[in-house]
């Protein structure tokens, strides 16, 4: 019998991990957020979402862990002005900005996705 996986995505200070079944960029810590606090691209200057945590989680034995996980994209961002960034850590860190307008700069997502390809993958 498999494991059973689930995507989770981490909030707030304590973390608060929540299962997720999709991933909207927006500039709040929350999750599932609607359309709430869109992201809205400036006339000038930039605006960043607020970073997302996300892990895959094994949930039901035989097995309680994953390895040989890899991410990557097919090269291209289809929304016009926008660069997707990622990266990975140990440990969490509680995303931050100014809910509304713009989250701040991560220290761990900083690679360009679209170098993430099936022949270069993270």
């Amino acid at each position: 019998m498999p494991a059973t996986v689930v995507t989770k995505q981490s909030v707030g200070a304590g973390p608060s991990d929540t299962t997720i079944t999709n991933l909207r960029f927006n500039t709040d810590d929350t999750v599932n957020p609607a359309t709430t606090n869109p992201m809205v691209k400036p006339a000038a200057g930039v605006n960043r979402s607020f970073w997302k945590t996300v892990a895959l989680h094994a949930t039901v034995a035989p097995d309680t862990s994953i390895n040989n996980v890899f991410i990557y994209s097919d090269g291209t961002i289809g929304w016009t002005g926008a660069t997707v960034y990622g990266g990975s850590s140990g440990s969490y860190t509680h995303a931050t900005g100014t809910d509304g307008t713009s989250g701040d700069d991560s220290s761990v997502a900083t690679a360009d996705i679209t170098g993430w390809t099936s022949g270069a993958k993270k």
